[in-house]
């Protein structure tokens, strides 16, 4: 801030005393330009920048610049705006932009593009300053990078005005328990006014609690006060006391904590069209509260609240990130652009707001109309913001270090158990496959067989094929060789029952159990996510 109104100095120390002579020189005399051209050389400060006052500056001034060019710059002239060319090209005026604008009203780009044209003569008197050189004095160059300047009372540097001194009577001395109220009693008196008398005790106990705690005292409490009060009112130590108490009480920074809130855009939802909730939002309100309740120094409050990760105060950065997030993305990368864009722009004009009592909003598209804030100082500032992004994290605080130190000495506690259980961990049998899996028990006469699936990863059980093959059973396969004989085939004569099928896929039926076919394209699904059963009856007891 101290740069900006260091800088603010220089602005119209240049600007107003170029344009103030410029227009000083143009309106003194009553002479055209054309009159004026007795030598060959024309002179730029009684000539050709009055005309640049008269009909450039409204669009490409100080307070506007059309294509991002002035011609109250000289750097910016020789250089060009938006365009990339210089505007005029120093001993050639048919090679010089600027002078085609202004005397050819057929260009591609007539200036002014509305108003009267220049005159025949003001024409002729750029033609011939950009012949001779185009000389432009370095006492009216300007500066391009000079903020805008102003004397608004709140960019002054600031003063210890002197107390104001009161030899009346002793009720008026009484009066002035601190400097504010002098100067609060010599304002009233100047403007022809008494001051209110003091308010009784009750009356003055509940407006206190009001402003302080947006609540009104009990009964006891007034009684209570008004007690003290009354034995103590020549020395007022009593309302000093109570003042005390009410911003000891946690009811302070719950009730100051709004205002805060408010202007900070906190909320605790996302906003936009889905205004999903922030569950997560409450760190921040709850660090707010607990800076007023335990009075933090102002300076201290806002560094915690832009830079608070690096100084143990996570919870203070929510600040920056408590406005609207659009979560609805988009594929398309200018859309999405723009979104950034005006997340950037919420988090630097909350801070203006909010730390600087400033709408840097103005300076997104153009140098601020009335503050001393250029569009470099806006970009600069958004800069400071741009690695940052909503989303979730945890807050680094002293609880979150205590459950972090709790959490270590508990896994190693686990380790140390796990290492002493070892020897007793046998598997049962081996993990299960997505390709094949073979269970082998001792053979027990049956006709029933069932495969019950007690959990799976999230989705609904499959089964490809189920096989149940027969202790001493055999068969010749294809290629002629004996092997085991799969007695739950349907083409055998057993059938297959479930707990439940998938609808709506011819790929996955009941049917595709146990037809002796493999692949997904055949097999059964549940109609239950996480479990199902399939039970295979048997021709005969095997």
């Amino acid at each position: 801030m101290r740069r900006w109104l260091d800088r603010c100095a220089a602005l119209c120390a240049i600007a107003p005393r170029v344009f103030a002579l410029l227009g000083l020189a143009w309106g003194g005399a009553g002479f055209s330009a054309a009159e004026r051209l007795r030598a060959d050389e024309v002179d730029f400060a009684g000539v050709v920048a009055p005309i640049f006052a008269a009909h450039c500056s409204e669009c490409h001034g100080p307070g506007k610049q059309e294509s991002s060019f002035r011609l109250d710059i000289r750097d910016v002239v020789f250089s060009g705006g938006d365009m990339g060319e210089a505007a005029i090209v120093p001993g050639d005026r048919e090679a010089s932009p600027l002078y085609r604008y202004v005397s050819d009203p057929d260009a591609d780009l007539p200036m002014p593009p509305e108003g009267p044209r220049l005159s025949d003569d003001e024409v002729v008197a750029i033609g011939r300053w950009i012949d001779a050189g185009a000389e432009w004095p370095d006492e009216l160059a300007g500066d391009a990078d000079a903020p805008p300047t102003t004397d608004h009372w709140s960019f002054q540097p600031l003063v210890r005005p002197d107390v104001p001194a009161f030899d009346g009577s002793d009720d008026k001395r009484r009066r002035i328990a601190n400097p504010v109220d002098a100067f609060v009693l010599a304002r009233l008196e100047g403007a022809g006014l008494a001051p209110s008398p003091p308010a009784p005790p009750a009356v003055l106990m509940r407006r206190l609690l009001l402003d302080v705690h947006g609540l009104p005292p009990t009964p006891e409490a007034v009684r209570a006060f008004v007690a003290d009060a009354n034995s103590e009112a020549e020395s007022g130590e009593a309302y000093a006391r109570l003042v005390e108490q009410v911003l000891a009480s946690p009811r302070y920074g719950e009730r100051w904590a709004r205002h805060w809130l408010d202007v900070v855009r906190f909320a605790e939802t996302n906003g936009f069209e889905t205004n999903t909730p922030r569950e997560r939002a409450w760190p921040y309100r709850d660090y707010v509260i607990a800076a007023l309740n335990d009075d933090k120094p102002y300076d201290q409050f806002l560094f915690e609240q832009l830079a608070g990760d690096t100084c143990g105060a996570d919870a203070a950065t929510g600040f920056i990130v408590g406005g609207p997030m659009d979560a609805v993305k988009s594929p398309d990368v200018v859309l999405t652009s723009m979104q950034r864009q005006d997340e950037l722009a919420d988090m630097v004009g909350t801070t203006g707001t909010a730390m600087l009592g400033l709408t840097l909003g103005c300076a997104k598209c153009h140098n601020h109309k009335f503050d001393p804030i250029t569009q470099r100082d806006y970009y600069s500032l958004q800069a400071v913001f741009a690695g940052v992004r909503h989303g979730e994290r945890a807050v680094h605080d002293d609880a979150y270090r205590a459950r972090e130190n709790q959490l270590a000495k508990l896994d190693q506690t686990i380790e140390q158990l796990a290492e002493r259980l070892q020897p007793y961990r046998q598997p049962l049998r081996d993990p299960v496959a997505a390709t094949g899996n073979e269970e082998k028990f001792e053979a027990t006469p049956a006709r029933w067989v069932r495969f019950t699936v007690l959990a799976t990863n999230s989705a609904e059980p499959c089964i490809d094929e189920l096989e149940v093959f027969a202790a001493g059973s055999a068969g010749t396969a294809a290629d002629g060789t004996v092997e085991a004989l799969n007695v739950a085939l349907a083409a055998g004569g057993a059938t297959a029952t479930s707990s439940g099928d998938y609808q709506g896929s011819p790929l996955h039926k009941l049917e595709h159990l146990n037809d002796g076919q493999f692949g997904n394209a055949r097999s059964w699904i549940s109609n239950t996510v996480g479990s199902g059963w399939v039970q295979i009856e048997l021709p005969q007891l095997e």
